[in-house]
């Protein structure tokens, strides 16, 4: 990445770029050197595999770091937004497979007729929450990639520690029987059904507030 001064290496165009009225004879052999050499450099890099991209002065101005910043936004956005719905497609084709075809997918990795009930029954209840933990991972990563890893880490925390384990205890003791003196077990799926969906729902409202924007454009509080 080469960052250039306008006037150094005569960006073509800029307004920044003039020739000084006096000893031009100087002037324009010293900044075609400058010139060429950029030329030959880029050549070079490219030849051995590299990319080569060249920041402006002109183009780290406020107002137009500002545009671009906004531009850049709405692509990742749109990106997102794209991206969210191939991986919602994807696992609801899986969950409705898993629904149709659940006894059958089962038996493919035993024979044991009580362990594919078991398991078909598992994977029903839990089947929609993988449409939620498509919406958490597609929009997560977008805030892991510009830079916000605290709120993601906290919804993950939430989920778990706040909500699935206090609910599956609590389910547990609610559906105490003689016959099962410690609860169903089907409660601990169930758990992990809600806390998939909440996961997704806070992931969703916190991508919403767009407090991940912040993070990419001003980094940590120790970076400030």
């Amino acid at each position: 990445v080469y960052v250039n001064g306008c006037f150094w290496h005569m960006h073509e165009g800029c307004s920044k770029h003039s020739m000084p009225k006096s000893n031009v004879e100087f002037w324009q052999a010293k900044l075609l050197r400058n010139h060429n050499r950029d030329i030959a450099q880029r050549a070079e890099l490219e030849a051995a595999g590299w990319r080569v991209i060249t920041v402006w002065e002109c183009e780290l101005t406020k107002a137009v770091r500002d545009e671009r910043l906004v531009r850049l936004y709405d692509r990742v956005e749109q990106g997102a937004k794209q991206g969210t719905l191939v991986a919602v497609g994807t696992s609801t084709t899986i969950t409705l497979l898993i629904v149709i075809f659940g006894h059958h997918l089962m038996g493919i990795f035993t024979n044991t007729t009580e362990l594919v009930t078991l398991s078909a029954n598992m994977m029903k209840i839990l089947a929609v929450g993988y449409i939620a933990m498509a919406i958490t991972q597609s929009l997560s990563g977008v805030m892991r990639g510009a830079g916000d890893t605290m709120t993601p880490m906290w919804i993950s925390m939430v989920v778990t520690v706040v909500i699935r384990v206090p609910l599956a205890y609590g389910l547990a003791f609610l559906t105490r029987t003689p016959e099962l003196p410690n609860g169903r077990y089907q409660v601990l799926w169930i758990s992990m059904l809600v806390s998939w969906c909440m996961g997704a729902l806070l992931t969703l409202i916190f991508y919403k507030k767009g407090n991940w924007k912040k993070k990419a454009l001003t980094g940590s509080s120790s970076e400030k």
